[in-house]
């Protein structure tokens, strides 16, 4: 089963701290995170979980870290239908804005998936 995934056209740099935005439109899914070290995590790392959670493999090994989050099993549920999950790099901001503004997007933007996971 193959991942379609999609990263939109973007002015952000992708080398600095941002703010991503997934999406998943036939599931109605908008999930905003971010990342300190710019957009080798979420070009990277939700690809990856699909992946593992696709063999049937944990998430991580570690004591504590082995559930995968909602955005997971929406992102799972979206492959599995054969549904294109969006890739959107939105904001630049600095390290120490980074945990406002997410808070600020997913405020006013994100959606609640009821599919499952925590």
């Amino acid at each position: 089963m193959s991942i379609n995934f999609t990263e939109k056209p973007s002015t952000i740099d992708p080398c600095a701290p941002l703010i991503y935005r997934i999406s998943i439109p036939a599931l109605d899914v908008v999930y905003h995170g971010l990342s300190k070290n710019g957009a080798k995590r979420p070009r990277r790392d939700y690809v990856r979980n699909v992946q593992r959670m696709l063999q049937g493999m944990p998430k991580r090994i570690t004591p504590g870290q082995q559930h995968y989050r909602a955005i997971h099993h929406a992102m799972f549920a979206a492959v599995q239908g054969g549904h294109e999950i969006h890739l959107e790099l939105v904001e630049n901001c600095t390290a120490e804005t980074l945990r406002q503004r997410e808070q600020w997007w997913i405020a006013r933007a994100d959606r609640k998936w009821q599919g499952g996971g925590a």
